[in-house]
């Protein structure tokens, strides 16, 4: 449970976040996809916003999915819009991501709101300077 203290201090990390630039990551699922992208966490909170390059035009809404190498769910965004045809953005506050592996899976949503699984960007963060 989170004492009082540190909620504050979170929502006052959030806050910060946002009025840093965010940094944007380009993920393609061309460049072999097998291979993780290497990308270093901002050790100051602010918003991290990865790019996702895919066939964005067979669903209005998406899903986004970050999982850890165990598979626990680490963050999620539902109902994101893509920005282009050929790409969505998913924007993660930097707090939530810890040097490690992770899965970013997006999904679209059905008019029957099940969800299939579109694309998978494997991440392997580092520890930003």
């Amino acid at each position: 449970a989170n004492t009082r203290s540190e909620l504050l201090q979170q929502s006052k990390d959030a806050r910060l976040s946002l009025e840093r630039a965010p940094v944007v990551f380009g993920l393609s699922l061309s460049r072999d996809a097998a291979e993780p992208r290497d990308i270093a966490v901002p050790s100051e909170p602010r918003w991290m916003v990865f790019l996702a390059e895919m066939d964005a035009t067979r669903y209005s809404r998406y899903r986004a999915l970050v999982t850890g190498s165990r598979g626990e769910e680490i963050w999620m965004q539902d109902g994101i819009q893509p920005n282009s045809p050929d790409s969505i953005s998913v924007a993660i506050p930097s707090g939530t991501l810890h040097p490690g592996t992770y899965t970013l899976a997006v999904s679209g949503a059905q008019p029957d709101g099940s969800l299939i699984t579109v694309a998978r960007f494997p991440l392997r963060l580092a520890a930003g300077k």
